[in-house]
């Protein structure tokens, strides 16, 4: 789907908005299912692939796109419980926990590339990417 979206939106010659959400993700935290979890994060480490990619197929769009990865919100408070030695051996495993079943007060991290980039290295409020996207998009000046 986001390589097909990027087919759509890369034609508009004056830039575009474009957000790919990892929403099941958040489903998967809710319900403690650590399986589903991990699917889906592949999932979505696949969709900021293409984008990658197709960010790096053109000098272009290597010069002008911002690449933002963020979540919304923490869901869970998902933490790994051991084992300790095993994973020191082939094929050891974890085993995944959860704080709660419902959304945390934990801040989340920003990964991103691009011009504008610089804005977002350092602890921020959620509300405050508006305004690094906006810029980007050409739009108002640095305060």
């Amino acid at each position: 789907m986001t390589a097909a979206a990027l087919k759509v939106v890369e034609k508009n010659e004056r830039g575009f908005f474009l957000m790919v959400e990892g929403s099941q993700v958040d489903w998967a935290n809710h319900a403690k299912d650590y399986p589903y979890q991990l699917g889906e994060m592949v999932a979505f480490d696949d969709a900021v692939k293409v984008v990658r990619d197709w960010i790096g197929a053109d000098p272009d769009r290597r010069e002008n796109t911002l690449l933002i990865v963020v979540a919304d919100h923490d869901t869970g408070g998902f933490a790994i419980n051991g084992p300790q030695t095993a994973l020191l051996e082939a094929g050891g495993k974890v085993e995944p926990g959860w704080t709660t079943g419902n959304h945390t007060g934990v801040d989340t991290l920003i990964w991103s590339a691009g011009p504008g980039s610089e804005s977002l290295t350092r602890a921020l409020d959620n509300t405050e990417l508006y305004g690094v996207m906006v810029r980007a998009l050409g739009g108002a000046k640095d305060e």
